[in-house]
């Protein structure tokens, strides 16, 4: 087709309209901190864009207003879900968010701010959970060698111990396990001399054997095979560790061939001759060719935004102390403490509980309970109920959904957004989910919300055309 004939089909239409309406709108949604939401309407507007000055492109128009609808929907949605917007990134993918054992420590694990569920108000701390567990699944990552999943080092040595590299690879194998024996047992005559069970002459003794069987399993004879080892190590470990891009064996061998040949004064410094060397390459490159390491598919984690249905103050404030925080907050814990106090099932940590309920009876707001943190609050809870878990229960049955605490971008200024925990998994409903590309509309709009989309009519317009 002719530069002319193409020329002749682009009619600006709608999509070059609308699409500095969606580049502003997303300008406008970033100023505001809502970097996700902003990058949507920047897709949208690409998509508008590219679909009127690449008319060849049929499919782009209905994705992008695909995109269009499900963002509106979603704006809807969130404003017929009463509660706090909120976001959440996870290594797995799941349609309800569930709390128990079986996910307990799943994610990010740490619980440094209690036992609940936990989110962001501000979706800059999620992507910055997302890139941690992105890393984290990098590195944790399969690969596969014959055919076969290793899901560790470990595993490589395994199959070198099994022959599944040759012949020689599994000597080489061997002689490594032997001398790390013999590493073991010198460090062990180093730390009985140190305690006095032997002597520093018969240390030394001891050590003049070890070094004169060293040199015997350490000889040119078997360097090619040695070496060959290591080259096999360092490539199978670069693909667990995701060193930069993914290279062939034989590149990987050539590359390693180029620097020693170039380099081999300095770097070999005489002592075995250049033929070992490149006799272990070879051994390596057959080894790797026979075994083909490849690194497995990488799962990528999955970011949520959220709704939880709760009311913002009426949540728990670690940062802020007891005077400070909601009357329903203060009585609850209060009624928690009491409780605790009576059933005495923890000694002193049940005993202090009491003393702080006292002191809050008789001082009122004069009582220095009231410049207590609301974290250090949750840590007496738990010490007097029993864990972690058993202080989120008891504030979850007493009126409290959960606790807030300023994030890492807010701390230092006391004020702005806030990380949640949520103590009822049931009160959070995922509005959408995604993941490294823009958001395309198909797909990402959750189940729960689909059903809330039904039952509150949002959904009633017509049908895009095309």
């Amino acid at each position: 087709m002719t530069a002319a004939t193409v020329a002749s089909q682009f009619v600006p239409g709608a999509g070059l309209v609308d699409a500095p309406k969606s580049f502003a709108s997303g300008w406008e949604n970033i100023k505001r901190g809502e970097y996700a939401k902003g990058g949507v309407d920047y897709a949208v507007g690409a998509f508008d864009a590219a679909s009127d000055m690449f008319p060849l492109t049929a499919a782009i128009p209905p994705i992008g207003a695909a995109m269009r609808k499900g963002n509106d929907l979603v704006e809807q949605t969130e404003k017929a879900i009463p509660g706090i917007k909120a976001y959440h990134a996870s290594p797995h993918d799941f349609d309800k968010f569930r709390w128990g054992d079986d996910v307990r420590g799943k994610g990010e694990g740490a619980q440094a701010y209690g036992d609940g569920l936990y989110s962001a108000e501000s979706d800059r701390t999620m992507e910055d959970y997302y890139q941690k567990f992105d890393n984290q699944m990098n590195m944790e990552s399969p690969i596969f060698i014959a055919g076969r999943e290793a899901k560790s080092i470990d595993d490589v040595d395994t199959m070198m111990e099994e022959g599944v590299f040759g012949e020689e690879l599994l000597h080489a194998q061997r002689r490594k396990q032997f001398l790390e024996k013999l590493s073991e047992e010198e460090n062990e005559l180093f730390r009985k001399e140190k305690i006095g069970e032997i002597s520093q002459d018969d240390l030394w003794k001891e050590m003049v054997k070890y070094n004169n069987i060293k040199k015997q399993t350490k000889t040119e004879e078997v360097f090619a095979e040695d070496f060959a080892h290591d080259l096999v190590k360092e490539y199978t470990t670069s693909i667990f560790r995701r060193w930069g891009e993914f290279t062939e064996p034989k590149d990987f061998i050539d590359t390693k061939k180029d620097f020693l040949l170039g380099t081999k004064d300095d770097f070999i410094e005489n002592k075995y001759p250049i033929e070992k060397y490149i006799e272990g390459f070879r051994i390596a490159e057959e080894a790797l060719l026979k075994t083909n390491p490849s690194p497995a598919k990488i799962k990528k984690p999955v970011r949520y935004e959220i709704q939880i249905a709760v009311d913002k103050n009426e949540l728990l404030d670690l940062d802020k102390p007891y005077k400070e925080q909601s009357p329903k907050v203060q009585e609850a814990f209060k009624d928690i403490a009491l409780k605790l106090y009576k059933e005495n099932k923890h000694g002193h940590s049940s005993q202090k509980l009491g003393a702080i309920v006292h002191s809050i009876d008789q001082y009122g707001d004069k009582s220095p309970v009231g410049d207590i943190s609301g974290r250090r609050l949750y840590d007496y809870l738990a010490k007097g109920a029993g864990g972690p878990r058993e202080a989120s229960n008891a504030l979850k049955e007493a009126g409290v959904p959960g606790s807030k605490f300023l994030d890492g971008f807010s701390r230092k200024k006391s004020e702005g957004t806030h990380n949640f925990v949520i103590f009822d998994p049931e009160l959070i409903k995922i509005v959408r989910k995604y993941g490294v590309a823009a958001l395309v509309a198909g797909g990402l709009l959750s189940k729960e919300i689909g059903d809330i989309i039904k039952e509150q009519g949002i959904d009633k317009g017509e049908e895009n055309e095309g």
